[in-house]
């Protein structure tokens, strides 16, 4: 976006809140619904007929569909979902605007039917849905209060992060109804949307124009595949066929620890609670899906339980990594065309297992005969390989003080790590949310290192949508 543009919309951003502001308390009169908007929360046009992104949601919400209004501000999706019939699930960061919503879903007669959750996005929200109704801020700005919050999303963090993890939230045949418009950063966005992997249809609504720029708005429709029911619904079928059809789907975003849980729930178990034998057998079977081409050679496994401990910050790690990689450039010569500290060891100050990580980038990972000897050889041994990479960790008997990824230079995988180390060395936020869910995972998944690295799937898949947005604007280059 122009330097031009963004100053534009600033200015149409400042004009917009204001407006807003003098507009509210207010009593509008919306679809058949009876609203009292409170200072401090978004309102809908003061029109008895409606407007045309809420003409579009009461065309979805239906009878017996779970539904979450998400950012409900008044409660005008709620109310409409709830008076065609459906369960709704009403959530709001802003606290004022949970209230607001309750009671104006108490004046029209429909609390009944809503549950109204004070909650940060997801957070809170329980189960998943039919249908997700999000009218998210257009402008990218830091917001100075409350109401400012409904149309304002520093750098797109809120947005980011729904893009991210609301795939997960849909039921099978799910679907979102969104509003956006080029008053925002509509390319971005569309970068979200290809990243979900949801399909999409726009529906262009309107324009207006201010300041000599006409921005344009649209109605997107987000849609999840559907499973196929007989396989879905199948007495006794097979609870890893069910989990690899929707990993066929729907990416990685179905990690390991859903099939887990399909195996787990009908025996009334969460997923960790399953013994580790059978979270094993599990995984083993679920790894050549998850990495196409996996292999883990013969006698490679270790005797020793390895369990995740997250430690505190080492300044001594880089001079691990530097005695790693004096051993691996010998080793390996001219093979090893780059050699780089990554994983969490790698960035100053984020607490992380006491194990370093190190990406060595070769012309061709398949001639494992010019690299993999000669790290053996360093007492590491090659625990897997697939069509990206290989993964070498100590022999059995030897302290885990050591990864060592071999993958090819050049390649999408040898960026995708060095972009994400470089991003949370520059970004205090981007460390502390993944610390966070770093601690979460190492809690819940002490003695399994392939669902804790699953359990970070989403919030890595969020922060890197951020990593690469960063790149853009730094010029960064791997």
């Amino acid at each position: 976006m122009s330097l031009d543009k963004a100053e534009i919309l600033r200015r149409w951003h400042q004009e917009s809140h204001e407006a807003l502001r003098a507009k509210l308390p207010a009593d509008i009169s919306f679809m058949g619904l009876q609203l009292h908007v409170t200072e401090d929360v978004f309102p809908v046009p003061d029109s008895a007929a409606g407007d045309p992104y809420h003409q579009a949601v009461a065309s979805e919400v239906g009878p017996g569909l779970r539904v979450l209004d998400m950012g409900t501000g008044s409660g005008v999706s709620a109310l409409l979902a709830a008076r065609a019939g459906s369960e709704v699930v009403a959530v709001d960061v802003n606290p004022e605007a949970v209230e607001c919503a309750r009671a104006n879903a108490e004046r029209n007669g429909l609390a009944a039917q809503i549950t109204f959750v004070h909650g940060d996005l997801f957070q809170g929200v329980e189960g998943d849905f039919d249908l997700i109704i999000f009218d998210p801020p257009f402008r990218w700005f830091e917001p100075r209060d409350l109401l400012e919050r409904s149309h304002a999303d520093a750098e797109y963090r809120t947005l980011t992060r729904f893009m991210a993890e609301a795939p997960g939230r849909l039921r099978s045949g799910g679907r979102i109804v969104m509003n956006f418009g080029t008053s925002g950063d509509f390319e971005y966005f569309r970068e979200l949307i290809d990243q979900s992997g949801l399909s999409a249809d726009m529906t262009r609504y309107g324009e207006a124009t201010k300041f000599g720029f006409t921005a344009e708005y649209y109605v997107i429709r987000l849609s999840k595949p559907s499973v196929s029911p007989v396989v879905q619904g199948s007495v006794g079928s097979d609870a890893f066929d069910v989990w690899r059809q929707r990993r066929e789907a729907e990416g990685a975003s179905v990690t390991l620890i859903d099939l887990y849980r399909l195996v787990a729930e009908p025996r009334g178990l969460a997923p960790h609670d399953l013994p580790l034998d059978e979270r094993t057998a599990l995984r083993d079977r679920a790894l050549p899906v998850m990495w196409p081409g996996y292999q883990a050679p013969p006698g490679s496994e270790r005797a020793e339980r390895d369990p995740i401990e997250i430690v505190s910050y080492d300044s001594a790690w880089p001079a691990r990594f530097q005695s790693w990689r004096d051993r691996l450039a010998a080793a390996l010569g001219a093979t090893a065309e780059r050699i780089e500290h990554v994983g969490s060891t790698a960035v100053p100050g984020l607490a992380a297992k006491p194990v370093i990580d190190i990406q060595v980038s070769v012309p061709d990972p398949e001639f494992e005969s010019s690299y993999a000897p000669m790290i053996e050889g360093l007492g590491v041994q090659l625990r897997s390989r697939d069509q990206l990479h290989r993964f070498f960790r100590p022999f059995s008997g030897l302290p885990r003080e050591v990864q060592i990824h071999v993958c090819a230079t050049g390649s999408a995988w040898e960026r995708r790590h060095l972009l994400f180390r470089d991003f949370l060395r520059s970004s205090r936020a981007a460390r502390d949310e993944y610390l966070t869910a770093k601690l979460e995972a190492a809690k819940e998944w002490r003695d399994d290192r392939v669902a804790y690295a699953d359990a970070k799937t989403e919030v890595i898949k969020v922060l890197m949508v951020q990593a690469e947005k960063w790149a853009l604007e730094t010029g960064w280059r791997a």
